[in-house]
């Protein structure tokens, strides 16, 4: 092997072991990474239900009207409606309406005040059987806030195959409830 050519590699050597160290140095740099995108919860309405409930508010032109309201709120089961929105940062003021009445709830008769720091998912729901409603976001006067006992990766999940109907074979699948144990036949 000349000279020349070893001169050649040790240079490419020298060249790569450079843009190695400068590429490890710029990966060590402050990473600007974009939050991900807030997006409302997706509910879905249900048949049934007696009544119809809508977040009327400044973030819904204040239109109570169920047929026409941004803010109707979705029958999940029984007498529970439930309605997600992203707000702004900022001053909201709303009230939970019934039927196209400003009857519902309030704040002994004013709309209720939130207020964010950033842009937030809010959600909202009404138990009319018990007569409650409730907000996931805090320091809302007048309006309790919902905080689940549990996280998502604790809730009840449904698994296994649902194929018989397309001539899958029948299985037994475990659902657990809490402490208990139980296996439906699919």
């Amino acid at each position: 092997m000349s000279i020349a050519w070893t001169r050649i590699r040790r240079q490419i050597a020298w060249w790569t072991a450079g843009l190695l160290a400068l590429q490890l140095f710029a990966g060590l740099g402050v990473v600007n990474v974009a939050s991900a995108a807030i997006a409302a919860d997706a509910f879905a309405d249900q048949p049934g239900g007696e009544s119809q409930w809508v977040v009327a508010g400044s973030f819904t032109d204040w239109n109570q009207a169920p047929a026409t309201s941004a803010g109707r709120m979705k029958h999940l089961v029984g007498g529970f409606y439930a309605y997600s929105v992203v707000l702004p940062s900022g001053t909201h003021e709303f009230k939970l309406t019934k039927n196209g009445t400003w009857e519902g709830f309030s704040n002994g008769g004013d709309n209720f005040s939130l207020t964010l720091a950033e842009e937030t998912k809010v959600n909202f729901y009404v138990n009319e059987e018990i007569g409650q409603a409730r907000i996931t976001a805090s320091g809302v006067t007048g309006l309790a806030q919902y905080a689940p006992a549990l996280g998502e990766d604790k809730w009840p999940r449904l698994v296994g195959s649902l194929q018989r109907a397309l001539g899958g074979v029948r299985r037994l699948v475990a659902v657990h409830f809490g402490a208990a144990l139980r296996r439906l036949q699919l």
